[in-house]
């Protein structure tokens, strides 16, 4: 009997254990003002399944403690996180703190989904740690070009951005994104589909275990282009101009005039539009004063 009771603490002590690490495993707070009990089990769920999916495509160990925090302002987050965020900022990773934030008002359920968008900073933490571990930092657009393509953010709005830019040899060169991205709206969008653009592409032409094995000589090397080089067998300027070229159409010229003539008809419509509105008002005038000059002659003094 001595001994059954002695079984029964040690299990009970063991579960107590595992439902404590569990609990602190993850730590989710959630801004009174929202749903709180539906986000929480959504997030809850959501956070383990991106988990999953990262894990199983980059092999890196699961990050410790997180804490996530459902802000419901831009201002809230930046409160919280200590840092002027950038006004169109939907989420913020800190690896060094295990935190993330989340800007709850600006998710919707297209392009900015929660579940897109927590896994998008769930990779953060993980490529975060990763850095921290090996005392090196991934290239901005690489990093986020990875958490872009792991999340499948679908940037509905933005996806046609990236072909006009490449029409007109506007694309950002992956060497200024190397350090960070613009905090302006337009072109950081554009930094974050080129980033998810050639990730993707470098995943489909060299297969999907080449951006861990890129990560791994990274590690190795401590120089980014030579881990580029050695698993691509290509200079990472090079891969830079193949990708370009796989999203450039053959005639540019084409495009290009077609744009040009598609302008040129809207500034045509607007122009007549606004002629015929001038002219109408312009009758409009004339008829009223017609009408006076009537009223006036039938009036005797």
């Amino acid at each position: 009997m001595k001994k059954n009771n002695i079984l029964l603490f040690l299990v009970a002590v063991t579960s107590f254990i595992f439902s404590q690490e569990k609990v602190n495993k993850l730590s989710i707070e959630i801004n009174p003002k929202l749903n709180t009990l539906k986000i929480k089990k959504d997030i809850d769920h959501l956070y383990t399944v991106s988990c999953k999916n990262i894990e199983k495509k980059l092999h890196l160990p699961s990050p410790n403690k997180v804490r996530i925090v459902v802000c419901a302002s831009n201002k809230e987050m930046n409160i919280l996180s200590g840092h002027k965020l950038p006004s169109w900022a939907l989420g913020v990773a800190f690896s060094s703190r295990n935190l993330i934030l989340i800007n709850y008002t600006n998710v919707d359920t297209m392009s900015n989904s929660l579940p897109s968008l927590l896994e998008h900073e769930v990779c953060h933490l993980y490529l975060g740690k990763w850095e921290i571990k090996n005392n090196l930092q991934l290239p901005q657009w690489f990093n986020e070009g990875i958490c872009e393509w792991i999340s499948g953010r679908l940037h509905l709005q933005h996806n046609t951005q990236i072909f006009d830019r490449a029409i007109w040899d506007q694309l950002i060169p992956l060497d200024d994104l190397k350090d960070g991205f613009p905090r302006g709206a337009q072109k950081a969008a554009l930094a974050y589909v080129q980033a998810r653009d050639i990730v993707i592409y470098m995943a489909n032409k060299y297969g999907q275990k080449n951006i861990t094995q890129i990560i791994d000589h990274y590690k190795t090397t401590k120089n980014f282009s030579a881990a580029v080089q050695k698993v691509t067998n290509i200079s990472l300027a090079q891969l830079e101009k193949n990708w370009i070229e796989s999203i450039t159409p053959e005639y540019k010229w084409f495009w290009r005039l077609t744009q040009l003539f598609s302008l040129f008809s809207i500034m045509a419509i607007l122009t007549i539009l606004a002629y015929t509105k001038q002219k109408k008002r312009k009758k409009a005038i004339v008829n009223k004063w017609e009408k006076e000059d009537e009223f006036y002659e039938n009036i005797g003094y």
